[in-house]
């Protein structure tokens, strides 16, 4: 995303205040440093019906996990759901890969996401729907 920023901005001579996607430790950093990050994410999450959170990526995983590393969160990717305390909310946790990984002609990722949706997954959100 940020070379089609700098590929708009090289073409028109207009400088945009969107920077390039920091380093994901760094990123995970400002997640929990900046003002008012935490208290918003525990806003959404403070919705009673909220049951199951889907994860989507290497740093929304470590993110809810509390780990400073990004890559440390990728072996949770497509495990069994786990219950999990975040932001005083006790919520069923899946981890996913992120979807631009899917968006890749030859990802990794495919075969687990496939099979994750029509097994693991599907009964995992039915579970969830009738409880």
């Amino acid at each position: 995303m940020a070379d089609n920023v700098r590929g708009y901005e090289a073409a028109t001579g207009v400088k945009t205040a969107v920077e390039p996607r920091p380093m994901p430790g760094v990123l995970l950093a400002r997640a929990r440093e900046l003002p008012g990050d935490l208290d918003r994410v525990a806003d959404v999450l403070g919705n009673p019906a909220l049951r199951l959170l889907l994860t989507l990526g290497n740093e929304a995983a470590a993110f809810v996990r509390g780990f400073e590393s990004a890559e440390a969160a990728q072996v949770f990717l497509y495990q069994p759901a786990i219950d999990l305390e975040f932001l005083r909310r006790k919520l069923r946790v899946a981890h996913l890969t992120h979807p631009g990984s899917l968006m890749r002609k030859h990802s990794k990722w495919h075969a687990a996401h496939a099979s994750w949706c029509s097994g693991t997954g599907r009964s995992m959100v039915a579970q969830v729907l009738c409880e």
